[in-house]
């Protein structure tokens, strides 16, 4: 199914092992490459105060119903830099803000999976 033609990677982030210092857990990354992604910015503010300045992005994107959209999570991230092949650098991950909404057919099977995400700069 195609609902766009830009490409978009999700890492579902998990954590394993006891915590260590300041209670922290090993986080690792799985990564799944997703085809026929809608990716568009829906709102972008600018705080700046004394020696501050962050930009906040937020993005929706839409795509066909696989498990890593269908099932995201608040701590999972997409990496979108308008390639064919993402690739985590500084400003194209972006953090998951909500969650996954379903969109289903009139027959009730899954359409696409919407993600809102959110990036900083600053």
């Amino acid at each position: 199914m195609m609902l766009g033609d830009q490409t978009v990677v999700i890492s579902t982030v998990s954590s394993s092992g006891s915590p260590g210092y300041l209670g922290l857990t090993t986080e690792s990354r799985t990564n799944t490459t997703v085809t026929g992604c809608r990716a568009r910015v829906l709102s972008s503010t600018e705080t700046a105060e004394l020696q501050i300045d962050v930009t906040t992005e937020v993005w929706k994107f839409t795509m066909p119903p696989v498990a890593a959209a269908s099932g995201a999570e608040s701590r999972d991230e997409i990496v979108y830099d308008g390639t064919s092949s993402p690739t985590r650098t500084t400003g194209t991950v972006f953090q998951l803000y909500g969650p996954p909404q379903l969109k289903v057919d009139l027959d009730g099977t899954l359409h696409h999976v919407t993600l809102m995400a959110k990036r900083q700069a600053g």
